[in-house]
């Protein structure tokens, strides 16, 4: 995911009141250095890139520190020496799923850390990339969250939610994400079963749930949309007959509730 922010970051380095996003990253090893260097390409020069102990000259000069570790790992990368103290006076955003903000506060103090840290919790999506990112915000600070959700907003859309949604919301982003890359996957393969050939058959899967997403985005209802594409004896309906016997309604309803389920016990 801080690949695909950087990516997205660097699309749309301006903030809307004129000010410069400033980008710093530090990786796990030298090895990770020399790959995100490779992806960067030319664009490398505008982030400044480290490892291991090049944390701390890094926090130490940032007015926001993104965590991006795996939640298990948060414990070992406070231990780097100095560093928890780099995090007084500014905001901590956190991408660590199932770590509430006051968790994360505390991990910060127990290792030597600011004991009020402020912290806010933001799960972007993997669309940042291409700046079509839905950011998850939440945090007891309004204007940390504020702040946050100007800097999230470069990469898509921003969703403030109370931080006891953030993990259901982030396990329907899940979900989300992996119906559709099974519908795209399915159709594509069945478009290309009856003669269409496999570029059209991927681009029209895509292009079709884009255009029912953005109908819904507008205003429109699911009901309200099938209404409108359900014409006697019509081909949509039959297709959506066809889903209703294959148990695609309740395969997503089960998938949905286990991801949140899931998302819960973490």
């Amino acid at each position: 995911m801080g690949t695909a922010l950087l990516d997205g970051f660097l699309r749309k380095p301006n903030l809307p009141r004129g000010a410069a996003l400033q980008l710093a990253a530090c990786v796990r090893s030298k090895g990770s250095v020399e790959r995100l260097q490779q992806h960067l390409g030319d664009r490398a020069d505008r982030v400044e890139l480290g490892h291991g102990d090049d944390a701390v000259r890094l926090t130490e000069r940032a007015h926001m520190i993104l965590l991006g570790c795996r939640p298990q790992d948060l414990g070992s990368m406070l231990s780097t020496a100095n560093l928890p103290q780099t995090f007084a006076g500014k905001t901590v955003v956190s991408m660590l799923a199932g770590l509430s903000c006051q968790q994360i506060s505390g991990e910060i103090a127990s290792k030597g850390g600011p004991d009020d840290a402020t912290v806010v919790r933001v799960m972007p999506s993997i669309g940042a990339m291409y700046n079509s990112s839905v950011s998850l915000i939440a945090g007891p600070n309004s204007d940390a969250q504020e702040v946050a959700e100007e800097i999230f907003a470069q990469v898509g859309t921003t969703l403030p939610v109370s931080e006891d949604l953030l993990n259901k919301g982030t396990a329907v982003g899940a979900v989300g994400h992996a119906l559709a890359l099974h519908a795209v996957d399915a159709m594509t393969d069945a478009s290309v079963a009856e003669g269409v050939p496999r570029d059209i058959a991927a681009s029209l899967a895509q292009q079709y749930l884009r255009s029912a997403s953005s109908c819904m985005e507008n205003g429109l209802t699911p009901e309200q949309l099938k209404a409108a594409l359900s014409t006697p004896k019509g081909i949509t309906l039959n297709a959506a007959v066809q889903l209703e016997k294959g148990g695609a309604r309740i395969a997503i309803i089960d998938a949905t509730r286990g991801a949140i389920q899931y998302a819960e016990s973490m």
